[in-house]
């Protein structure tokens, strides 16, 4: 396993991440429609913000294995 700094192009890769994370520990806490058909969209449009306009205080690292952020 690989840890390095993220770049634009991981950006989809995240957000898919995160939205399977949420579908997991949300389910029941949101509603089954966000979490199946937009947190992916929704959570693309954060990461890409976060690429564009980064806070002075960001910093994003990613785990890379066999060429798959884990």
């Amino acid at each position: 396993m690989e840890i390095r700094t993220a770049i634009f192009e991981d950006s989809d890769s995240i957000a898919q991440l995160h939205a399977d994370s949420w579908r997991g520990a949300y389910r029941g806490i949101f509603k089954d429609e966000f979490l199946d058909k937009q947190a992916f969209q929704n959570r693309k449009n954060i990461w890409r913000e976060r690429f564009t306009m980064p806070k002075n205080n960001q910093h994003i690292l990613v785990a890379v294995e066999n060429l798959e952020l884990l």
